[in-house]
């Protein structure tokens, strides 16, 4: 996939993501937080990128309909690592139960260099992790996903994740 023009790996990032889907993109053009979003213990977390999409009238009574919509992003200057993974899961599933909204997208950012890889430890990491979140007796499950901008003007989407909400 090509990346987009744009002044910021973040807004570049956000134009690709906008153009795939409707929905998302209505999401994207409103209010975002960008800094400190707090968690259900108390502690503020760091994103470059936060969306929070309202849930349907039912979800915080009754815990039924549309949950809502929550998307998070960090930019990450050099290659993440495992400990980077990790830390955007608890941060997500902490926010997560401090909106009582299910995490639906969890995004590490990364514009790579030439001379940069991941590591096997980060791969196994991203690859395998899972943001949670339990209401009512119901469990949401969000893979963590690394978008890496390359040089060459394109991403790498590990793992590839199909939109839908």
């Amino acid at each position: 996939m090509r990346v987009p023009a744009g002044a910021t790996a973040i807004e570049r990032l956000l134009r690709s993501l906008s153009s795939r889907n409707p929905h998302l993109a209505s999401l994207i053009s409103g209010p975002h937080a960008q800094g400190r979003v707090r968690g259900g213990s108390g502690v503020f977390y760091t994103f470059d990128a936060y969306f929070l999409g309202r849930p349907g009238p039912l979800w915080r009574p009754l815990g039924v309909g549309y949950p809502g919509y929550q998307m998070f992003v960090r930019i990450f200057a050099s290659a993440p690592k495992a400990e980077d993974f990790m830390f955007l899961k608890h941060a997500a599933e902490d926010v997560a139960i401090a909106t009582k909204i299910p995490p639906s997208r969890v995004i590490a950012l990364w514009s790579r260099k030439p001379t940069e890889d991941l590591s096997e430890d980060a791969y196994s990491a991203v690859t395998s992790q899972t943001a949670l979140f339990s209401r009512r007796r119901k469990r949401y499950a969000c893979s963590l996903e690394l978008i890496v901008e390359n040089e060459d003007g394109t991403y790498e989407f590990i793992p590839y994740i199909v939109e839908g909400i």
